[in-house]
């Protein structure tokens, strides 16, 4: 029995892991839930180092994350953010949004300072899965929505893609 052991995770028995992990730990203050997904009975240790380097970078990825975000905002072809946000604005009552997010009125017609609302609430891990290592999901709260932003990231940590999901 080979085993791995995760920091948050604890012992990974890597010839017969379970489906699924998860845990919720304080990342930069705020409560984030981190899981874990095997889809086979087995896992290549070398695939878990991946996960644990990548997990002692959270904080960063997070930041980088955020950025690319707003980056891709801006981008002139990029649709996915401009109408997560526009649902927002268009969709919610104002007063709500006020309400749940913090916001001002001006806030929610410059759009842009909604996305800094944005918060971590998920990092799924698949180790199993070549190229998509780590999703990361932002949302402006569980309790006021279902929609997320995700942001994929390689083995590497670098930008997959970001898209709109619920």
């Amino acid at each position: 029995m080979a085993q791995f052991e995760l920091p948050y995770f604890g012992v990974i028995d890597t010839d017969n892991p379970e489906e699924y992990y998860d845990v919720e730990i304080d990342l930069n203050g705020r409560m984030v839930e981190v899981d874990l997904n095997f889809d086979t009975k087995s896992i290549d240790p070398s695939r878990l180092e991946t996960v644990n380097t990548f997990l002692g970078k959270l904080s960063t990825y997070d930041a980088q994350s955020r950025q690319e975000i707003r980056d891709n905002y801006f981008l002139e072809d990029n649709n996915t953010l401009k109408g997560f946000i526009e649902f927002y604005v268009e969709e919610i009552d104002h007063d709500e949004l006020i309400e749940a997010l913090g916001v001002t009125r001006d806030d929610i017609e410059q759009q842009v300072p909604l996305l800094e609302k944005l918060q971590l609430v998920r990092v799924g891990f698949y180790p199993q899965q070549e190229g998509q290592l780590a999703t990361f999901d932002y949302s402006f709260g569980r309790d006021f929505t279902d929609e997320l932003v995700v942001v994929n990231r390689n083995d590497e940590g670098q930008l997959r893609y970001i898209t709109w999901e619920s």
